[in-house]
C-alpha cells in the first residue's frame, strides 16, 4: 500500500557484535521520505539492514575457522608415545609405560574416570601429566592435544579431582618406627633421624 502523506522518518539500527576486542556498529538513517517511491525505498532500507545484520552474524558466529587443524590428534599423540620407546613415556608423562597404563586402568576400574566425547581416559591422564610434569601452559596443551582451552582445563581438573580421591589408597601416615631402608643405610639415617624423633614426639602428644 502506497503512502499518501509525508513521513519524517529516522531509522537507526545499531548492531554491536563483540568478538574478542572487536566491535562492529551498523547505522542506517533515512530522513524525509516523501516521494512517490516511499514504499519501495522503505523496502530497500529494511532489506539492506536485514542483509547487513545477517552478514555480520554469519561472519562472527557461523563462519569460524578451525584453529586446531593438525593431522596428529591428541589421541594419536598418546598412542604414539605409548607404542614407542619406553623412554618416551618416561620423558613425556613422567612415569614408566606400565605405571601409566596401570594408573589409567585403576581409574577406569574404580569408575573415577571414563571415556567421554571422543577423549579417552589415557588422553585425559596424559593432559594432566604434561601439565604438572612439565609445567606446560594451557595454550601449549591445546596445540599438543588439538583441543580448546576449555576442554583442556575441564579434563585437567577432572583428573586432579580423582587423583586427590586416591590419596587414602597411597598415602599412609608415618608410624613411630624408622623404616629399615633408612635405619640401615648411612646415607639416609643421619638426615632422617631428626625427622624420626619429631614424629615420635608428635605421636606422643597426639596420643
Amino acid at each position: 500500500m502506497r503512502m499518501d502523506i509525508n513521513i519524517r522518518m529516522r531509522t537507526c539500527v545499531h548492531l554491536t557484535l563483540k568478538k574478542g576486542l572487536e566491535l562492529q556498529q551498523v547505522h542506517i538513517r533515512y530522513r524525509n521520505m516523501a516521494s512517490s517511491d516511499d514504499e519501495e525505498d522503505l523496502v530497500v532500507v529494511v532489506t539492506t539492514a536485514t542483509t547487513t545484520l545477517i552478514a555480520f552474524y554469519c561472519q562472527y558466529f557461523l563462519e569460524k575457522t578451525i584453529c586446531h587443524d593438525s593431522i596428529l590428534s591428541g589421541a594419536s599423540h598418546v598412542d604414539e608415545v605409548l607404542n614407542g620407546h619406553d623412554a618416551r613415556c618416561q620423558d613425556s608423562f613422567r612415569m614408566e609405560k606400565h605405571v601409566f597404563l596401570r594408573l589409567c586402568d585403576m581409574l577406569k576400574e574404580k569408575e573415577l574416570l571414563r571415556h567421554s566425547n571422543g577423549v579417552r581416559v589415557e588422553e585425559k591422564v596424559a593432559i594432566f601429566m604434561l601439565a604438572v610434569g612439565h609445567n606446560e601452559r594451557n595454550s601449549i596443551l591445546q596445540e599438543r592435544f588439538q583441543h580448546s582451552g576449555e576442554t583442556i582445563s575441564r579434563h585437567f581438573n577432572a583428573v586432579l579431582d580423582v587423583i586427590v580421591a586416591l590419596a587414602d589408597d597411597f598415602l599412609v601416615p608415618v608410624g613411630p618406627d624408622t623404616p629399615t631402608e633408612i635405619l640401615e643405610n648411612p646415607r639416609f639415617y643421619p638426615y632422617f633421624k631428626v625427622l624420626h624423633i619429631f614424629n615420635q614426639d608428635l605421636s606422643h602428644k597426639l596420643n
